[in-house]
C-alpha cells in the first residue's frame, strides 16, 4: 500500500511539474528592442542624458542609445534603462505633476527615476517570439511607434490594438530572445504494462509511460507510473490477465480421518519489479549528452519482499539548453570573449574642471568613459584629459576656472568694519579682545564682539593700516618676524597685533578680486597676504593667521563690511511704488518690493519663485545669476557651487533655498530672499505661481531648509 502511496505522490509532482511554466529571463544589461513594423530600434535621441529627452526609432547604429538594461521591480514589472544614462530610465510623460492622469497619446521621454507609475512596464509575450511593452499601471496601453519606417518615429503610449507597430522582439547581445515552451500539449507515449498477483482474488496492474510535450518534443516526465487494483477473471480455473490459476477443492469423506497439516512453501521470487527511483544524479557525458543515473529498490512481485537495494540504472539524454546552459547538468556554451577592438570614447556631460595654472593660462580637465562598439560595454570609466587654456576675464574673475584677477589697490573709507572670510564666514578676530603686543589674530565665528571690529585707516599711496578697534594710535595688525625688524618676512609667519613701529610688517594693500572679494597684501611682500593656513583653519574657532603666498582661493578672500547690528534690512526697498508699468511688485506697509526681471526658458515662468528670486537678486545686486540658475529652485543649491559661497546663517541679500522634499513644492523645492532680520527673526521676499504670488513673510521653521547663497 505505501508503494501505491508514493506511486500517486510522484505522478502528482510530475504533473505539477508540466503546468508550471517560466516566463523568458529578463535580467542585466545588453538588451535592445526592435519594432515589428519596421525593423528600427528602440532609440533615446542622440544619446542625451537629461530629463525630457525625446524616445524614439532609429535604424540600428550600435550607439549606447539603443542598448537597455532591464531591471526588475517585484511583480513581474520592469524599469527600462538605456545605456546612454546611469540614473535616467524610460518614462511615460504626464507633465508636471504626479497627481497628472496617465493616459493614451502621452508621449514618451527619458526621466531620472521619480514616477514609478511611468517608469514600471509589464514586458509580456504575444506569440512568434514578439512581446508587448505594456505601462504597468495603465492596463491595456502600451509603447507604440509612430512612423516606424523612418528615423526619428516618435514613439508615444497607446491603448493596445494587436498592430505590429505595437509589437517588439528582443535581442540580447544581439540574439533574439525566444520565449520557452510551456508544454500546454502533452500526451503520454511508451506505454508498458505489468500485472501482479496480489492475492487469490486480485492482481495489480503496473502501467508505465513517458509524458512527452507534442509541440517540442520535450520529456517533461520520465517512467511515470500508475498503478491500479482489480479482481481475476477466472475463465476454466485460470486468470488471462495474470495466469493465476485457481487452485482444485478437495472433497472429504465424512470419516474420522485427521487432515495432514501443510508445509509453507518458500518464495522463490521468481517475479520481480522496480520500486520508485530514490535518487538521481546527471554528469556531464560530451557537449550534446549528459549521462542520468537513477537508484531505486527490486521487489518480488510474488511476497513484495525487497530483494535488492540501491539498485542502479543509467541512461543517455540530450542536453536542454537555456540561456547557453544546461537545466539539469552543470555544461555550459562556451561564449568567445570580446577583445574590445572597436572602441568609442564618450565624455561625460558636466564633468569640465579647471584649475589655475598661472596668472594667463588655466587648465582644463575631461572626464571620459571608454566604450565597446562590438560588445555594447563601458570598458573604462572616470578617465581625464587635461589641456591648456587662455583666461577669459570678465570683471576681474575667468569665467570657466574661478581666477580672480586683484585689482591693486581698493580704495576703502577710514572706518570700523568686519572683515569676514569668504569660504566659511567666520571672523578676523584679536583673540579674547585682548589690547596687547603679540596677542594672535585667529579665525573665529561671528559673535558681533568688540574682538571682531578692525579699523580701516588709509595712510597714502594705497596702503592701510588695519588697527585694533582704535580710530586713533592703538595696535595695529601685525606680521610677527621674530625680535628683529631687520629679520626677513618667509611664508608662514604669524599674524598678531603690535605698537605701530614696525611697518614694513604692518602696512597692507586692500585688492579687489571683484565679486565684493578682497584681499590684504603685504606691501612690502608682493604676492602674499593674510590668510589662513588652509580652507580647513578657516572655519576653526582660534585657528592663528599666517601671511601666506596667494594661491587665488576664496579661503585668502575677505568680504569687508560694516558691523552688524540687532536689525538689518535692505536699502534697496522702495518707498514708493515703481514708476514703470513694467514692474512687478507688492507691497507691506509704505515698503514696495520689486521685481523688473522679463523671464528666460526653463522653469524661470513669470509668477514662480525662482523667477522672482532671479529678478530680485539682480534688482538688489546688480547681478545677473549666471547659468545654472533657471531650473527647479532646489537645484541652486548644488548650483552654486564655485560661483558663490554658501551656509547656514541667513543674511540680509541672501538667497534661501528649500528641499525638493518640502510639502506642496511638487518636488520642485522653494527659493526666496532674506529681506530683513530684526531680533534674531528672518524675514523673507517669495513668490509662488499661482498660490504665492509676491508674499512678505517671517521664517517659522527652517525645516526642509538646505541654506542661504551669498550673493555679495
Amino acid at each position: 500500500m505505501k508503494k501505491i502511496i508514493s506511486t500517486i505522490l510522484t505522478f502528482a509532482m510530475l504533473l505539477s511539474m508540466i503546468t508550471i511554466v517560466q516566463a523568458a529571463d529578463f535580467s542585466g544589461g545588453g538588451y535592445n528592442f526592435v519594432c515589428a513594423d519596421g525593423g528600427r530600434y528602440l532609440n533615446v535621441y542622440a544619446g542625451k542624458d537629461a530629463d525630457g529627452t525625446n524616445v524614439c526609432v532609429w535604424e540600428k547604429d550600435g550607439s549606447p542609445e539603443q542598448n537597455y538594461t532591464i531591471s526588475a521591480c517585484g511583480g513581474g514589472k520592469y524599469k527600462l534603462y538605456p545605456a546612454s544614462s546611469s540614473s535616467r530610465v524610460i518614462d511615460v510623460n504626464r507633465g508636471n505633476s504626479y497627481s497628472n492622469p496617465l493616459k493614451a497619446g502621452l508621449n514618451v521621454d527619458l526621466w531620472r527615476t521619480n514616477d514609478a507609475p511611468a517608469q514600471e512596464f509589464y514586458i509580456t509575450h504575444v506569440g512568434n517570439n514578439l512581446y508587448k511593452i505594456e505601462l504597468a499601471a495603465l492596463s491595456g496601453h502600451v509603447l507604440q511607434a509612430n512612423n516606424p519606417n523612418k528615423n526619428n518615429g516618435n514613439v508615444t503610449l497607446e491603448r493596445y490594438t494587436g498592430a505590429a507597430n505595437q509589437h517588439w522582439k528582443i535581442l540580447k547581445n544581439g540574439t533574439q530572445v525566444v520565449e520557452p515552451c510551456i508544454h500546454k500539449n502533452v500526451s503520454n507515449r511508451n506505454e508498458k504494462t505489468e500485472i501482479k498477483q496480489k492475492d487469490d482474488s486480485t492482481h495489480t496492474v503496473i502501467t508505465t509511460y513517458n509524458r512527452v510535450c507534442n509541440d517540442c518534443d520535450a520529456v517533461v516526465g520520465k517512467n511515470v507510473s500508475t498503478s491500479k487494483t482489480v479482481n481475476h477473471q477466472i475463465n476454466n480455473g485460470i486468470c488471462s490477465e495474470c495466469g493465476y490459476k485457481e487452485p482444485v477443492k478437495e472433497v472429504v469423506q465424512e470419516t474420522t480421518k485427521v487432515p495432514e497439516k501443510e508445509t509453507e512453501e518458500k518464495c522463490t521470487h521468481s517475479r520481480t519489479y522496480d520500486g520508485d527511483v530514490k535518487s538521481t544524479e546527471v554528469s556531464v557525458k560530451n557537449d550534446e549528452y549528459h549521462t542520468v543515473e537513477e537508484t531505486y529498490d527490486v521487489y518480488c512481485c510474488d511476497c513484495d519482499a525487497a530483494i535488492k537495494t540501491n539498485t542502479k540504472r543509467a541512461y543517455s539524454e540530450k542536453h536542454t539548453l537555456n540561456n547557453d546552459a544546461c537545466t539539469l547538468c552543470s555544461y555550459a556554451v562556451e561564449k568567445e570573449v570580446c577583445k574590445h577592438v572597436n572602441t568609442a570614447k564618450h565624455h561625460v556631460d558636466n564633468s569640465d574642471t579647471y584649475a589655475k595654472k598661472n596668472d594667463s593660462v588655466h587648465s582644463i580637465t575631461k572626464s571620459y568613459d571608454v566604450f565597446c562598439v562590438d560588445c555594447q560595454t563601458y570598458i573604462q570609466k572616470g578617465l581625464s584629459e587635461t589641456s591648456d587654456e587662455a583666461h577669459s576675464i570678465s570683471n576681474y574673475k575667468c569665467g570657466a576656472c574661478g581666477y580672480e584677477q586683484p585689482t591693486h589697490s581698493k580704495t576703502v573709507a577710514d572706518g570700523l568694519y568686519n572683515i569676514k572670510n569668504v569660504s566659511s564666514g567666520y571672523m578676523m578676530n584679536v583673540y579674547a579682545g585682548k589690547d596687547a603686543n603679540g596677542t594672535k589674530v585667529t579665525m573665529w565665528e561671528n559673535d558681533n564682539s568688540t574682538d571682531q571690529k578692525i579699523y580701516i585707516a588709509h595712510q597714502g599711496d594705497g596702503k592701510y593700516l588695519l588697527k585694533f578697534n582704535a580710530s586713533s594710535g592703538g595696535r595695529v595688525i601685525d606680521v610677527n618676524r621674530g625680535n628683529s625688524i631687520t629679520a626677513s618676512i618667509d611664508d608662514g609667519d604669524k599674524i598678531d597685533i603690535w605698537t605701530a613701529n614696525d611697518l614694513d610688517a604692518q602696512l597692507f594693500y586692500i585688492n579687489d578680486c571683484g565679486n565684493g572679494k578682497y584681499t590684504f597684501e603685504l606691501v612690502s611682500k608682493p604676492g602674499y597676504v593674510i590668510s589662513p593656513v588652509n580652507a580647513s583653519a578657516a572655519k576653526q574657532n582660534g585657528s592663528q593667521l599666517e601671511l601666506k603666498k596667494d594661491v587665488n582661493a576664496d579661503y585668502q578672500r575677505w568680504n569687508v563690511v560694516k558691523p552688524s547690528s540687532a536689525s538689518q534690512s535692505l536699502t534697496s526697498a522702495r518707498t514708493t511704488a515703481p514708476a514703470t508699468n513694467n514692474s512687478y511688485y507688492y507691497s507691506n506697509g509704505n515698503i514696495y518690493y520689486a521685481c523688473n526681471y522679463a523671464p528666460k526658458p526653463g522653469n524661470n515662468i513669470k509668477g514662480n519663485c525662482t523667477w522672482y528670486a532671479w529678478g530680485r537678486a539682480w534688482e538688489i545686486t546688480g547681478k545677473k545669476l549666471p547659468t545654472g540658475f533657471n531650473s527647479n529652485a532646489y537645484t541652486w543649491w548644488n548650483g552654486s557651487i564655485g560661483k558663490f559661497s554658501r551656509g547656514s546663517e541667513p543674511r540680509v541679500g541672501a538667497i534661501a533655498v528649500w528641499k525638493s522634499s518640502l510639502p506642496g513644492s511638487g518636488g520642485c523645492g522653494h527659493v526666496a530672499i532674506v529681506e530683513k532680520i530684526e531680533n534674531g527673526k528672518v524675514y523673507i521676499s517669495e513668490s509662488g505661481y499661482p498660490n504665492t504670488l509676491f508674499k512678505y513673510r517671517q521664517i517659522y521653521s527652517t525645516s526642509y531648509l538646505y541654506g542661504y547663497i551669498y550673493i555679495n
